[in-house]
C-alpha cells in the first residue's frame, strides 16, 4: 500500500515538473491547468485514504470487557464461596444428588447428561459419593454394561442440608445484583449453556 502511494506521487510529481518545464516560455498572465496525472492520482490517493480508513481494524476489548476473563473471575469467586460454606460437597456432587432426588434412580449415561457432567469426571465423582454412603451403583439387570445409581437415605439427608446452605449463597448474590437482574443472570448462563459445540 506504502509503495503505492509513494509511486503515485512520484507521477504526478514528475508530470506536473514536465508540464511546467514544457510552459515556461508562456505568459506569466496565463494560469497554468492542472495536469489530468495529478488530478488523477489526488482522486486515486483520495479513494484509497477512504478505503484505509473503512478497514482499519477495531481496537481489541481491555481485558475488564473480555467476557472469558469475566466468566472466569465470576467462577472463582463462586467457587470460593462454595467451598467456605459446603467444605464436604463440590457444585458437580451437588447436581448429581439434587438431579438424582428429581428424576430417581438413573444410569449413569443420563444423569452425567441431566447434571451436566463429563464421563470421565462423573466416574470419579460417583466412587466418592458411594464411599461416602450417599449413592449406591448396581447393575442393570437388563443390560449388564450400565450401572444404575440411585440415591440412598443418607444421601438425600445430606442433600436437604446442601440445599439450605446453597439457598443462603443464592441470597447473598441476590442481594448484590437484585431480583430482577438475578433472573436475568440465571437466564443468560442458562442460554450459553444451551449453546451448540
Amino acid at each position: 500500500m506504502r509503495l503505492h502511494l509513494r509511486v503515485l506521487v512520484q507521477l504526478g510529481e514528475q508530470s506536473h515538473a514536465q508540464h511546467r518545464a514544457g510552459g515556461a516560455g508562456h505568459s506569466h498572465d496565463q494560469p497554468h491547468p492542472v495536469p489530468v496525472i495529478v488530478r488523477v492520482r489526488n482522486i486515486l490517493l483520495l479513494n484509497i485514504l477512504v478505503v484505509m480508513t473503512n478497514t482499519s481494524p477495531k481496537p481489541r476489548p481491555q481485558l475488564e470487557e473480555a467476557l472469558p476473563h469475566q466468566l472466569r473471575r465470576a467462577g472463582q469467586a463462586w467457587t470460593a464461596l462454595w467451598q467456605q460454606r459446603l467444605p464436604d460437597l463440590t457444585s458437580p456432587q451437588f447436581a448429581v444428588l439434587l438431579t438424582l432426588d428429581d428424576h430417581g434412580s438413573l444410569d449413569q449415561s443420563a444423569l452425567g447428561a441431566l447434571a451436566a457432567v463429563d464421563r470421565s469426571t462423573l466416574t470419579v465423582l460417583l466412587d466418592r459419593l458411594e464411599e461416602r454412603g450417599l449413592v449406591t451403583k448396581e447393575m442393570d439387570p437388563a443390560n449388564r454394561r450400565r450401572r444404575i445409581v440411585a440415591l440412598t437415605g443418607t444421601g438425600r439427608r445430606r442433600l436437604a442440608e446442601a440445599v439450605e446452605e446453597a439457598a443462603q449463597l443464592h441470597a447473598r448474590v441476590e442481594d448484590l445484583l437484585g431480583e430482577k437482574r438475578m433472573r436475568q443472570l440465571v437466564e443468560m448462563l442458562r442460554v450459553m449453556g444451551d449453546m451448540p459445540v
